[in-house]
């Protein structure tokens, strides 16, 4: 995940790709977490 910020303290001044980017990788680790053990 490449993103154009180095931290992320809040969303103001954050680019809409970086946003998109965080979420996408939010939903893929919620796949996961979903998985039978």
């Amino acid at each position: 995940m490449n993103l154009s910020i180095k931290h992320l303290l809040g969303l103001e001044g954050v680019p809409r790709e970086d946003i998109a980017t965080i979420l996408d990788t939010a939903f893929s680790f919620r796949e996961v977490l979903e998985r039978p053990i």
